[in-house]
């Protein structure tokens, strides 16, 4: 039997597929799937299906679904092997995928083949947005975010190894070109696209292709391209070009099936086209976190940036307005936390409960902090921790946006989950850091969101996902709410920076 997520919700056995018809369904199905090979509290389970009123008996309407489940799987598959597939024990229920798989699971393995054909395998599994009809459970929608960027990370491999090998399909540019559209800030992408229509003798697209990104990364965030990027336009337009010269066009061949041909070598002889590492300041040395933009245009979390930039004087960004609510059945439906191992990333249960406010916190009226350092204020001390901040070598970076970039629409009423990619590129580990909601500013909506959210601690170069969760007002409007890094006691790491914010607008 194998459990179908990268797409649709679909199980399959012996030729058969069938997919859970009512939303419940697919919702306690997709909990459970997204905590592959755990055992889910009923607990969990009710709070996660029924998040703005439980009902009645809430153990019986779990079971009832776990019954519901028996039953699709049995319509595809023996008693025996369904009853080995769903089991219930301890007061919650497990999918024994000892006795079933996912096409997550094949095509992860068929990635790690690193290899042209195991990567296209891989990708070829894909039949749409990941768990895409299923309701989005705050552990669901945590499982699809990663599952898509763990595709588009597959993707580039797939572009570089082409490249490498000059083995470039006629469908590749195209392919290439609908996915940088729908991620038109996600600079590794648009790099390889600029990338191959350059090798493939489309220069001027690439060109093209460059103008555009840089005019929307300095109209969205204020920033200028990476330097991978700058260097590359610069060898497109002949002032910076290997011995030289600009590259001739790489071969173009017509679409073929893995199988067909020799096999492809292997995965390390890819170019590595990782961004430039970022250098810490030395120890003692005056505290500032921030690159400068030219060479690292991607905005610390602390101070905003994609997602999560600083106001700009009479720039008004998109957004919408959300409303306080309940609390408790959040708590409970991340009471079993949403620990997912894909990728080599971990995301734990979300901190709901309010913390002391930190020393000194601005007032409702008082303006963000500047997006940059001011020469004239000096670091403040962590009073709390003995430490002088802005600790030296204390970077980070705000990779994008993985679910409801700014400007995003949600229904009102509707609950949902924002979620946050940050890479510590500093030399200080991060431990036992939270992100801390900032006071509204004038005029601004509060929404429904915990206080404090923990960051799980993360080493030098280490990537972390964090997540907040909200629920929208039931009036259209907006919501914009800022969040900075702090410690334990709620002292800002960076405290002469702003933080970064989510910015939606809330519709009928």
């Amino acid at each position: 039997m194998e459990f179908l997520m990268l797409g649709p919700l679909e199980i399959a056995h012996g030729g058969r597929s069938v997919s859970p018809t009512a939303a419940k369904d697919r919702a306690f199905l997709g909990e459970l799937l997204a905590h592959p090979g755990q055992l889910v509290s009923g607990e969990h389970l009710a709070a996660a299906l029924w998040p703005d009123r439980l009902p009645a008996d809430p153990a019986n309407a779990v079971q009832v679904r776990a019954s519901r489940l028996r039953g699709t799987l049995r319509s595809i598959a023996p008693a025996e092997v369904a009853g080995k597939v769903l089991v219930s024990r301890s007061g919650g229920y497990e999918l024994n995928l000892e006795n079933a798989e996912t096409d997550v699971s094949r095509f992860e393995a068929a990635v790690a083949l690193g290899d042209l054909s195991g990567i296209r395998r891989g990708l070829a599994l894909w039949r749409g947005a990941p768990l895409s009809d299923v309701p989005p459970t705050p552990c669901v929608e945590i499982q699809a975010a990663r599952l898509e960027e763990l595709r588009l990370s597959t993707v580039e491999s797939h572009v570089d190894l082409c490249i490498a090998q000059e083995d470039i399909p006629a469908s590749l540019v195209a392919d290439l070109v609908d996915e940088a559209a729908r991620n038109p800030l996600r600079e590794s992408l648009q790099y390889r696209l600029i990338r191959l229509l350059h090798l493939t003798g489309r220069s001027a697209e690439a060109l093209t292709a460059y103008e555009r990104l840089r005019n929307l990364l300095a109209d969205e965030l204020g920033t200028d391209p990476r330097p991978e990027l700058r260097r590359l336009h610069l060898q497109i337009i002949g002032e910076e070009a290997p011995d030289g010269m600009v590259p001739a066009p790489v071969r173009v061949r017509p679409s073929r099936r893995p199988e067909d041909g020799a096999a492809d070598r292997a995965a390390d002889s890819a170019p590595d086209l990782a961004p430039d590492p970022v250098e810490a300041p030395p120890a003692g040395s005056a505290a500032d976190p921030v690159v400068d933009p030219p060479a690292d245009p991607v905005a610390d979390p602390a101070m905003g940036g994609r997602g999560g930039r600083a106001e700009e004087p009479g720039r008004t960004p998109p957004g919408g307005a959300v409303r306080r609510g309940r609390r408790r059945t959040w708590a409970a439906a991340v009471g079993a936390g949403c620990v997912l191992g894909l990728a080599g990333l971990e995301i734990g249960g979300y901190g709901l409960l309010r913390e002391p406010d930190p020393p000194g916190a601005s007032s409702p009226s008082s303006p963000p902090a500047p997006s940059s350092p001011s020469p004239a204020s000096p670091a403040s001390p962590a009073t709390a921790a003995g430490l002088q901040r802005p600790i030296p070598g204390d970077s980070s970076r705000l990779d994008a946006d993985v679910t409801y970039p700014d400007g995003s629409t949600v229904k009102a009423g509707r609950r949902f989950l924002k979620t946050w990619k940050l890479t510590n590129t500093g030399s200080v580990a991060w431990h036992d850091r939270r992100l801390a909601r900032q006071p509204l500013q004038p005029g601004e909506d509060g929404c429904d969101s915990p206080e404090t959210v923990r960051i799980p601690d993360t080493e030098p170069g280490g990537t972390v996902l964090v997540s907040v969760r909200v629920q929208a007002r039931s009036t259209p409007g907006r919501c914009k709410v800022y969040w900075k890094m702090v410690d334990a006691q709620g002292v800002p790491f960076m405290p002469h920076l702003s933080g970064i914010f989510f910015d939606v607008t809330v519709v009928p």
